[in-house]
């Protein structure tokens, strides 16, 4: 099953590496890149996406308004968060608007690999490196 994902992320250098890596994955097809949650929101209207890739700080609107609306309209659509930010808030609030994996930027090609797999076909994944505490 080739796994068809969206990479949305306003750095060009972030999405030109982030590009490198997933197109050499066999089972992944990139599908297209936005800047923004609008732009995003406007690609997702016109393309089959199984997995959104998508920085948390966006322009216009946030990684997590983004990923609710994605979620509401599309909700077989999968949301993956890669951010530089490891606040457990973030984390949080971004599972319970519906996002199921959450990484990094720094984090390893292969994590970002496996967490795709992962909520591609059905789990969620947070990075390691990440204490969300349980309650």
């Amino acid at each position: 099953m080739t796994i068809r994902v969206l990479l949305v992320d306003d750095s060009w250098e972030v999405r030109k590496r982030l590009r490198v890596l997933l197109l050499q994955e066999p089972d992944i097809e990139l599908v297209g890149e936005a800047v923004s949650g609008e732009e995003a929101l406007d690609m997702l209207q016109r393309l089959s996406v199984d997995v959104v890739v998508m920085d948390l700080n966006l322009p216009e609107i946030s990684g997590i308004e983004t990923a609710e609306r994605i979620l509401s309209d599309l909700p077989a659509t999968k949301v993956v968060i890669v951010s530089m930010q490891s606040d457990p808030h973030y984390v949080k609030k971004s599972f319970r608007v519906g996002v199921t994996g959450y990484l990094l930027k720094d984090c390893a090609f292969e994590e970002l690999v496996e967490a795709v797999h992962i909520v591609a076909g059905g789990g969620s994944y947070v990075s390691p490196e990440i204490e969300i505490g349980v309650p």
